[in-house]
């Protein structure tokens, strides 16, 4: 993830780079889980971060300013 989001910046100086992210924190512990939510919010300043993932829940600390989409919703036309 570090890696990735790293990268990301070194090509958005130029312009802002999107992301795209498949359940990062899946694996991580509460303490991990913590550290990396609060690296991907300092991160949102600088790159758009999509994140792909059927455990909302573990993202949930995000808090409002991160917009969610229910994949089914979109694909019908109603998100």
């Amino acid at each position: 993830l570090l890696v990735r989001l790293a990268m990301a910046d070194l090509v958005s100086r130029q312009e802002r780079q999107l992301v795209v992210l498949d359940d990062v924190l899946v694996h991580a512990d509460a303490s991990r889980r913590r550290r990396l939510l609060k690296i991907l919010q300092e991160a949102a300043a600088q790159v758009q971060i999509l994140i792909c993932t059927c455990h909302a829940d573990q993202y949930a600390a995000l808090g409002e300013e991160a917009r969610r989409f229910d994949l089914e919703q979109v694909k019908a036309g109603s998100g």
